[in-house]
């Protein structure tokens, strides 16, 4: 992957590859851009594979809130 005149590697299952590239695709933005905006919030010597793995993990953990559970229709009808 390349960002800019730099190439980094990202090292992911085949799993999280597809979340992440279902996160671009709701975000409308490409994978590259949503890995740019990891790299830049990333701390320290934290690598960019878990960067973006810890990311995937919040932007489905948030999507699952109990408002984001009901507005999926998720869940049982009573």
């Amino acid at each position: 992957m390349s960002f800019g005149p730099h190439r980094m590697t990202v090292k992911l299952d085949d799993e999280m590859w597809s979340a992440l590239h279902e996160i671009a695709r709701r975000e409308r933005v490409t994978v590259t851009e949503v890995c740019l905006l990891v790299s830049f919030r990333k701390h320290g010597a934290v690598t960019l594979s878990r960067a973006v793995r810890t990311y995937i993990m919040r932007y489905f953990r948030e999507a699952a809130t109990e408002e984001g559970h009901s507005q999926a229709g998720h869940g049982l009808s009573l």
